[in-house]
């Protein structure tokens, strides 16, 4: 019994040892960019392959098998705990002290994974300021220009991909190809490179689109996972974006344009139409709700657009816009809205989910910056 007693505390130092030294690494993130920049240079990306490679020998998200134990595992440990508590009176210390050291190393796992390959992320430098893009303020006129450029590409690189009752239609081994075109941009931004493991689709995909959701990143898996339910032009640019987060850029806007550089400069057409398909849906979206672009420009900006843009930026909403319309559904999207809004603000993001539209400013200063 002594011997025992003496194993539980041994285990509960070790738990406390590792709590603690998580909270320096989230304490020391949060005061010093420069630690938080070179921890993502030197550590994240050594590691990140190693436990990458682990959970991608497994053919289905190991994420989403985690997720599952979490749920009902949770809900059965609760239920197990007040039966034996209520069978086994003379137990009960014994019992409440074997559940509770179960739930120490849980939660010791699940800290551990958030402060090492999440929370000191969103203390890092962004992309611009790492690759030296300017970070200037442009004017209306100038987003709306942009914008019918971005719209002429998607017009013109279209024209290369295959679609099928008007609908396009994805040809490329995105569990291949993604990665290639990650590494395609590697030359010009180093942290790019390196292991990518392939990408899994989520099984419980109905839920996730009731979730309003397109890719996860999991910090405890370190794998890539997308929503297979969503419109094929978009899994090339999500998928992009889930592995920018696996390289270490873990704000939403860094990732989108990380996304839209892998997928412009790929080889594949069907890739460079989904990341210009995915800067065009941004910036209409800005567009349209700038008070100084008038209703006469954001006409002409729709009628520029080509027939099978207009169908596929209507097409990959249309599928969560149905989800919505159930109370499940809607529920279930606010939910998901106020809890990612929540975590970015959480993580030191201001504006929250609104970080989602400065993937736009980027573009601007990508392609306007150098001609300042």
């Amino acid at each position: 019994m002594l011997e025992n007693k003496k194993k539980i505390s041994r285990q509960w130092i070790v738990i406390a040892v590792i709590f603690a030294v998580c909270i320096v690494i989230n304490a020391v993130s949060w005061l010093s960019v420069d630690f938080s920049d070179w921890y993502r240079d030197n550590l994240f990306l050594t590691f990140q392959p190693i436990w990458s490679r682990i959970s991608g020998a497994f053919p289905f998200s190991v994420g989403e098998i985690m997720l599952c134990i979490a749920v009902f595992g949770g809900i059965g440990a609760i239920i197990s705990y007040i039966i034996l508590m209520i069978k086994c009176k003379g137990k009960r210390k014994r019992i409440s002290a074997v559940y509770g050291k179960i739930l120490g190393w849980i939660l010791a796992f699940v800290f551990t994974a958030l402060s090492f390959n999440f929370f000191p992320l969103y203390h890092c430098s962004g992309f611009a300021r790492v690759h030296g893009i300017s970070e200037n303020k442009y004017t209306a006129q100038q987003l709306y220009d942009l914008t019918m450029q971005m719209i002429d590409k998607c017009n013109e690189s279209v024209k290369s991909t295959k679609r099928a009752d008007g609908r396009f239609v994805l040809t490329a081994d995105i569990k291949t190809e993604t990665a290639e075109a990650m590494r395609n941009i590697s030359g010009e931004y180093k942290s790019l490179g390196g292991y990518y493991p392939k990408p899994k689709a989520i099984d419980f995909a109905k839920l996730m689109t009731q979730f309003n959701l397109l890719g996860i990143y999991f910090p405890y898996s370190m794998e890539a996972n997308y929503n297979p339910w969503m419109y094929e032009a978009e899994q090339p640019s999500t998928i992009c974006h889930e592995f920018a987060h696996l390289k270490g850029w873990i704000y939403e806007d860094d990732a989108n344009f990380i996304a839209f550089l892998a997928c412009i400069n790929s080889e594949n057409p069907a890739f460079v139409y989904s990341g210009y398909l995915l800067a065009v849906d941004y910036m209409y979206s800005k567009v349209y709700n700038d008070p100084s672009i008038t209703d006469e420009q954001i006409t002409q900006m729709i009628a520029r657009m080509s027939d099978e843009l207009r169908f596929d930026l209507n097409e990959q909403h249309v599928i969560f816009r149905e989800m919505k319309k159930s109370k499940i559904g809607k529920t279930a999207a606010k939910v998901s809205n106020t809890v990612i809004d929540a975590s970015l603000k959480f993580n030191g993001v201001e504006d929250g989910e609104k970080s989602y539209g400065r993937f736009v400013d980027l573009l601007l200063n990508y392609y306007l910056g150098s001609e300042q």
